[in-house]
């Protein structure tokens, strides 16, 4: 009987022991580092030279202490397929077309820098004040201007003998209107789709450029319709858009039409965009292309094939008919 008691002790103790160790390895799990701030965003619209200052209420909503928050601005580079780089100014960078250049942060303990950015750090729940001053360049053009302040979690962890940096980040968008003339420029083109189209797909390829100083919200549908303007098809391919000032997007894909028919046919991307005075502006670009039902084609050619068939079945024929003249005359030529 003792022995029996001493193993079923020795049980108790390991499954007690393993189920601490799985409390202490959730407890780690459920350890999170998150960051918050506000407000998300702010909007100036300044004169050059103009000066503005404004704060950041950065926040620990994790449950880890964070000894590494680094504050950085950067500036939003949208390439031609839509998708945003945020760069850090470099020294080659001209300021005037850098708007993270004129942002000055300050943090609540200036001595505080890591690979020469300020940085804060916040015990869980705690939140403390970041200032900023905006300060536009004299000579800077007027037009839309928007930089991101991202507020990133730098920690270090342990990779056998190594370490590495890993971290997560939130930003906060500035957006800045230089005071000025407006130019505003919407350009839709070009715009081109394939002049046959066997079946129900469509490939299809446009670029929309703005040549303008100010951002433009925007909203793009591509349309299938007939010649007198009954409407096939209908897809949305931008529904909330945004085109900064001074860039350009690429769009291409292929559109399905199931119910494309045959004969000539009409492709419309109609763009849409909120004009500086807020109302919306309206561009449109038609291309016309024939199209061609997979068995309309496929009866096409089946008739082809026949036609083809015919033909040499009918200079076989023919062949064959002077043939026989040419040995018919041969056989008398040799008898006599």
């Amino acid at each position: 009987m003792g022995r029996v008691k001493f193993r079923n002790s020795r049980t108790y103790f390991f499954l007690s022991l393993l189920f601490l160790l799985l409390l202490a390895l959730t407890d780690v799990a459920q350890a999170k580092a998150s960051v918050g701030i506000s407000p998300g965003s702010f909007e100036f619209s300044l004169p050059p030279g103009g000066e503005v200052k404004g704060t950041f209420v950065v926040s620990n909503e994790g449950d880890e202490f964070l000894d590494r928050v680094l504050v950085y601005g950067t500036n939003v580079k949208p390439d031609k397929k839509g998708n945003i780089k945020y760069t850090i100014p470099g020294p080659q960078e001209n300021p005037l077309n850098s708007p993270a250049s004129w942002l000055t942060i300050k943090v609540p303990d200036p001595t505080k820098i890591w690979s020469n950015f300020p940085y804060v750090d916040l015990k869980p729940g705690e939140k403390k004040t970041v200032d900023f001053t905006l300060k536009v360049p004299q000579s800077a053009v007027p037009g839309d201007y928007t930089s991101v302040v991202f507020f990133e979690i730098r920690k270090e962890k342990k990779v056998g003998k190594k370490g590495v940096l890993t971290g997560a980040r939130v930003g906060c968008r500035i957006h800045i209107r230089v005071q000025g003339e407006v130019l505003e420029r919407i350009l839709l083109q070009p715009f081109s789709v394939k002049g046959l189209v066997i079946g129900n797909k469509l490939p299809y390829y446009f670029r929309v450029k703005n040549e303008g100083n100010i951002d433009a919200p925007t909203k793009i549908t591509l349309s299938i319709l007939t010649p007198s303007e009954k409407e096939l098809k209908k897809v949305t391919i931008e529904k909330n858009g945004y085109l900064f000032a001074r860039s350009e997007r690429e769009y291409s894909g292929v559109l399905k039409v199931n119910n494309v028919g045959w004969g000539k046919r009409l492709a419309r991307v109609t763009l849409t965009y909120e004009s500086a005075d807020g109302n919306f502006k309206v561009i449109e670009k038609d291309r016309a292309f024939f199209a061609l039902p997979y068995s309309f084609f496929a009866l096409l050619v089946f008739f082809l094939i026949l036609a083809v068939l015919a033909f040499f079945f009918y200079l076989d024929k023919k062949f064959r008919r002077k043939k026989a003249v040419f040995e018919e005359a041969s056989s008398e030529q040799q008898s006599k």
